[in-house]
């Protein structure tokens, strides 16, 4: 049985534009590499499901790391398995990982071009609204790095909506974060 890989969001904090960085480097790196031993493993037995957890796992933790082409890698990579699978949800998961890659890289026009599929994607199969606010949510924060943000507004918004709906206290303080952020920095913003 693999070791358990420590939880990504412990490991990280939030700057102010809301991407996620290292709170403490060598120990996210340390995950790493016990992910990318787990996943040779995991591809040397032919498990598909946990390379395709991996995949995920690494791409988020690169991305953390600053380390845009493995984590774009990992990334495209589990997005490939997933359709293999015949797995919508975990396409737009991937998504929706490979956009926030993407954005925090200051790829904007292909960030965007991932949330908007995402989004898409949840809009169009029942089965995914379950991912509708956090697609929203990331397109919401792209937006607003871009500069459009009555539509990043509108954006963080619905997913404030959805996410209250939920009743999920940890995903509506990051959608509020969020919001407060783009009240701050927008056209009308009064501090």
């Amino acid at each position: 049985m693999p070791n358990q890989l420590p939880d990504l969001e412990v490991l990280a904090l939030f700057d102010a534009r809301l991407r996620q960085v290292p709170r403490d480097p060598i120990a996210l790196a340390a995950a790493a590499r016990l992910a990318t031993r787990q996943l040779r493993q995991a591809r040397s037995v032919g498990d598909r499901d946990a390379e395709l957890r991996l995949r995920g796992y690494l791409g988020t933790a690169y991305r953390i790391l600053g380390r845009w082409r493995a984590a774009s890698g990992h990334l495209r990579a589990a997005y490939s398995l997933a359709r293999a699978a015949n797995s919508p949800a975990a396409e737009v998961v991937a998504l929706i990982r490979l956009g926030e890659v993407d954005r925090c890289r200051d790829a904007f026009p292909s960030a965007e071009a991932c949330f908007r599929e995402a989004l898409a994607k949840c809009r169009a199969d029942s089965r995914l609204g379950v991912y509708e606010d956090f697609a929203l949510q990331h397109l919401g924060k792209c937006l607003l790095d871009m500069g459009c943000h009555a539509e990043a507004l509108s954006c963080l918004d619905a997913a404030l909506h959805l996410r209250t709906a939920k009743g999920d206290a940890a995903l509506i303080a990051s959608t509020e974060a969020a919001l407060n952020l783009a009240r701050r920095s927008g056209p009308y913003a009064t501090d």
